[in-house]
């Protein structure tokens, strides 16, 4: 997907389920290096689908709390969305504060089928408009 030196962080699954609104659920741990929190959590494995046919799937701040020996997930304010690339290859994490990631949706897969432990997350650059692609002058 990109070079390694644009990793900056990785996807894993949070063991335990939580309880939103009377329903267990999955939810997947982003941990993103130098960004304020550094821990996010991301789509229940099912709405891997929505993404699919072109929705999008909300990125919240995930905060742990202590219930008995087990760390137990939290999930606070949203913090940003996922989608579904146009490629369908990667799924593009776009965080409130306008920063964009991308996750390999073949890795992400793979995480949720169980048959990886974690995947790579890429900081992805904004694009810049190369020269003479800027704002048309018209002289005359």
């Amino acid at each position: 997907m990109t070079e390694k030196s644009d990793m900056c962080g990785y996807v894993n699954r949070i063991r335990h389920e939580i309880d939103i609104d009377g329903v267990k659920t999955r939810v997947l741990r982003i941990k993103i290096a130098g960004m304020e929190p550094d821990t996010l959590g991301m789509m229940e494995e099912d709405l891997l689908d929505t993404m699919i046919v072109g929705g999008t799937v909300p990125v919240y701040r995930v905060s742990y709390v202590k219930q008995g020996r087990k760390q137990m997930p939290l999930i606070l304010e949203q913090l940003g969305r996922a989608a579904m690339s146009t490629t369908v290859k990667a799924v593009v994490l776009e965080m409130v504060n306008g920063d964009k990631f991308g996750i390999s949706f073949e890795a992400l897969n793979a995480l949720i089928d169980g048959d990886r432990h974690h995947c790579a997350v890429a900081r992805l650059s904004p694009l810049v408009p190369l020269p003479g692609q800027g704002k048309a002058l018209l002289t005359i």
